[in-house]
């Protein structure tokens, strides 16, 4: 029996169902109700980092994606846990 977890309502730490993670053209948008802080990485479907960025009790963090048109895996990392999601970049 195979188990799916939602990146964004993680098993085990409700403190990570309140970030969401999605994209808007070419903008990376981090919801963060829960104002938490930690790094933000954006990455290529071959595992190579495109840009990454801090946030430090922001509840809504933008960050504008220089990159061809695709699908990228954004890595949300605080101290409560990691957060998985992929997005589609204009």
């Amino acid at each position: 029996m195979e188990t799916k977890v939602s990146a964004q309502y993680p098993i085990g730490n409700p403190d990570l169902n309140y970030i969401r993670v999605f994209s808007l053209n070419s903008t990376v948008v981090i919801e963060n109700d829960g104002i938490l802080n930690g790094v933000a990485g954006i990455y290529d479907l071959a595992g190579r980092e495109i840009c990454s960025q801090a946030f430090s009790g922001q509840t809504t963090i933008h960050i504008p994606v220089a990159a061809a048109s695709g699908v990228y895996l954004v890595k949300v990392r605080t101290v409560n846990g990691i957060i998985n999601q992929k997005v589609f970049i204009r």
